[in-house]
């Protein structure tokens, strides 16, 4: 235990190895996932004729018309850099993974303390390695709309949450309504918050700009009924059959397995943080409750979408963790236990195929029920332990 500790003590030091462990990570899967072509039924089909033209296409589907901020990166990454298309997003898909990484890493440890800085790696590992569907933009490159969204939603409840910076936030809001339909929500809703919680009057202009904004494209890209048709569910959707059958089959709970082990230490704290931050809440039930509703159309879409979603659980969950066990108590013993829990999982996401998805999410379970019974241990001995001074003083 002495021997741990002090392994502890010298690696937590400075921010450098987990740099470098996170810069590893995102550039093994840069150069070293498998890249697929674009399948025929995707949008990212449509993000490449728009490298052609943005003008509007009646031959595109106008909602994936509408995501016009990848298309307009990687005609700069071509024409300036002298990338193939391929390349080119690959690179911004690459970009955007790395800037997820390091940003939720970083934003989780500007509240917690040196000696915590290997559960930051742990979090950060857990998230980049949580699903499939957070490097599904890295294996098929041309799907970059969807690693954007992970950046610009950390951005997003960045300056929200900490900062209350909400010019900042109208701008990121401006960006992902190019970008991705759920993220003009997530920024409309953030802003309705600073307008109500913080009583940010400029956030009552900033709300009618961005919806401005986004009707005029909604309006050129005749993007209007395709969008009430993508949130419009089947007749009998609301059958207790069909429901049990798109949570089975769409893989819902995949997606929140990984943190479980976690979340369950602080569930009374999510849901007040849910409560007091309902923005985060309601961008969550946008993102996963347009594809639940019409998963007719989404299909097998529905983990990628979803996870835009989920992933911010992941976050929040580290927080309230660490605010509640280790913000007053060093527990090297608990922070290596979950960087191996995280590690692992990141390992086989890697090198377990989706084919092999049962195998995964089974051994997913497996770590998690032992993360989740050291933890109970542990707390066990800690309460022993208290006690045993307890009696002894008095």
């Amino acid at each position: 235990m002495d021997l741990l500790s002090d392994l502890y003590k010298k690696y937590t030091q400075n921010h450098i190895s987990n740099f470098l462990v996170i810069t590893l990570i995102c550039l093994g899967y840069l150069f070293l996932a498998p890249s697929q072509g674009c399948p025929v039924d995707w949008d990212c089909n449509a993000y490449i004729q728009m490298l052609d033209s943005l003008a509007y296409d009646p031959a595109l589907l106008p909602h994936h018309a509408m995501r016009i901020l990848p298309a307009l990166i990687v005609r700069g990454f071509v024409h300036i850099l002298g990338l193939s298309i391929e390349q080119g997003f690959n690179l911004l898909s690459g970009l955007s993974y790395f800037l997820f990484s390091m940003g939720f890493y970083f934003l989780l440890n500007t509240n917690t303390k040196p000696h915590t800085k290997i559960f930051t790696l742990g979090m950060t590992l857990l998230a980049m390695g949580s699903h499939h569907a957070v490097i599904q933009a890295l294996v098929n490159v041309y799907q970059s709309t969807d690693a954007l969204t992970y950046p610009i939603v950390l951005g997003l409840f960045y300056f929200t949450y900490y900062q209350k910076q909400f010019h900042w936030v109208f701008i990121l809001t401006l960006i992902g309504l190019i970008t991705r339909q759920n993220l003009f929500f997530m920024g409309e809703l953030c802003l309705i918050f600073g307008l109500i919680s913080h009583k940010k009057k400029a956030n009552l202009l900033y709300i009618i700009l961005a919806g401005i904004a986004y009707q005029l494209l909604v309006s050129y890209y005749h993007a209007g009924d395709i969008l009430l048709a993508s949130i419009t569910p089947v007749p009998y959707f609301f059958t207790p059959e069909h429901i049990l059958y798109v949570i089975q089959d769409s893989g819902l709970l995949n997606l929140i397995i990984p943190i479980m082990p976690i979340a369950l230490w602080v569930t009374k704290d999510l849901l007040i943080f849910y409560f007091k931050n309902w923005y985060m809440l309601l961008y969550a039930g946008i993102t996963v409750g347009q594809p639940f509703l019409s998963y007719h159309l989404t299909g097998n879409n529905f983990e990628r979408i979803a996870m835009q979603g989920i992933w911010p659980l992941y976050l929040i969950t580290g927080m309230l963790f660490y605010e509640k066990y280790l913000k007053n108590n060093t527990n090297p013993l608990m922070c290596f236990l979950l960087l191996f829990y995280s590690g692992s999982l990141l390992w086989m996401m890697k090198f377990i195929p989706v084919v092999a998805e049962p195998l995964r999410l089974g051994l997913s379970v497996f770590l998690g029920l032992l993360l989740l019974s050291a933890f109970l241990a542990m707390r066990k001995q800690k309460h022993s332990n208290y006690h045993i001074k307890k009696d002894a003083t008095n």
